[in-house]
């Protein structure tokens, strides 16, 4: 399975749960995660990653991950089915 494939499985599961999900496109910022969760007031953001661990992050998006997180949000990375769930199971 591809990093996009991956992607969409975990936003579809993350929708069916009845979370609201947005594609994070920024055309004037690049290095910002690929997705946005919202549930019940809590905000996440994620950057998907091929599970295969072939993906990796880009010193950009080291750099803007670190930001969001220097300003409070919540932030994660994500190559793996087992670790998408174990996040929407905390924040439920």
């Amino acid at each position: 399975m591809n990093e996009a494939e991956f992607q969409k499985q975990c936003i579809t599961k993350a929708r069916r749960r009845g979370w609201l999900v947005y594609k994070f496109a920024s055309p004037s910022i690049r290095g910002v995660p690929d997705c946005i969760f919202i549930y019940k007031g809590q905000v996440i953001f994620i950057e998907f990653k091929n599970p295969s661990k072939a993906g990796r992050l880009s010193e950009l998006q080291k750099r803007k991950i670190k930001e969001l997180k220097q300003h409070g949000a919540e932030c994660y990375v994500v190559d793996e089915m087992r670790l998408f769930d174990e996040i929407l199971e905390f924040i439920e």
